[in-house]
């Protein structure tokens, strides 16, 4: 799993919603990571601008992938090699990238966000 990437646990109560259309656990994040879960990609936004004190921020250039099997994917220079010449990150501007996540922390806020 990305290190950034969050995923809500379902607790087993709920697990007739496993299976059904529309049901609260999507057939990717159960496929992917053998676990009911929901994505809350949103939420860590919200997160990330509201307390980036429980995020590993890089600054670093960013792409996104246009064409290929990778096309719409998010890659980003990392700056692990040094370049011997110009090439596709050259000249690129950098942003910062949350590349870590205090998971525990970010879903308390949330949580006690939603029930405020």
């Amino acid at each position: 799993m990305p290190p950034a990437c969050l995923l809500w646990r379902i607790p087993a109560a709920d697990a007739q919603t496993r299976g059904r259309e529309g049901s609260a656990c999507p057939g990717r994040a159960r496929e992917a990571y053998d676990m009911e879960a929901v994505y809350v990609h949103d939420p860590t936004a919200f997160a990330a601008v509201t307390h980036p004190e429980h995020f590993t921020w890089r600054t670093c250039p960013v792409r996104v992938l246009t064409e290929g099997v990778a096309r719409g994917m998010t890659v980003m220079d990392a700056g692990l090699k040094r370049w011997n010449s110009p090439n596709g990150w050259t000249g690129r501007p950098k942003v910062q990238v949350a590349v870590d996540v205090q998971a525990e922390q970010v879903v308390a806020m949330l949580l006690q966000r939603m029930r405020a």
